[in-house]
């Protein structure tokens, strides 16, 4: 298979949080199959889905985490992206996103704001400590897809 995407778990609460587990590949790869359960021939079978198209990477290069009914809680920023070119800092607190609180949406609501389309501005409300103050990003593609390789290099970062 080309182009997985892993998930390196470094969630210290809920599903990810397991010492027993390092990663996950799993969403990215069933995605790529229609499943067949033949329960009378005890088979399971693995049919290729010619309608696949892989999630997007996030376009931001930033990892947050809903801590708080109120924010975000940013805890990676990768280096060359959106978000490191942007100020971002681990430990800031995403407020709101294009104006919507925080306290209105879900951990999948800011997934898919951060997968739009490269060129999207993305306008963030982050609060630093007493600070608090905004950001736009605009998104871009920071993973390349495009050649053959199942590892991916694009502008310094290794995936």
């Amino acid at each position: 298979m080309r182009h997985v995407l892993a998930r390196y778990a470094n969630d210290n609460k809920g599903a990810f949080s397991s010492r027993t587990e390092a990663g996950n590949i799993g969403s990215d790869i069933l995605a790529r199959f229609r499943i067949v359960f033949d329960y009378a021939g005890g088979a399971l079978y693995f049919e290729p889905d010619p309608s696949f198209q892989p999630t997007p990477y996030s376009r931001t290069g930033l990892q947050a985490l809903k801590s708080d009914p109120e924010a975000f809680h940013v805890l990676t920023i990768l280096p060359k992206t959106p978000a490191a070119e942007a100020g971002l800092m681990p430990g800031d607190e995403i407020t709101a996103v294009d104006d919507i609180s925080a306290a209105d949406m879900s951990g999948s609501d800011l997934f898919y704001k951060m997968r739009q389309s490269p060129g999207t501005s993305l306008k963030l409300s982050v609060r630093r400590g007493n600070e608090v103050f905004s950001k736009t990003l605009v998104l871009r593609e920071l993973l390349d897809r495009s050649n053959d390789s199942s590892m991916c290099f694009h502008e310094g970062l290794r995936f």
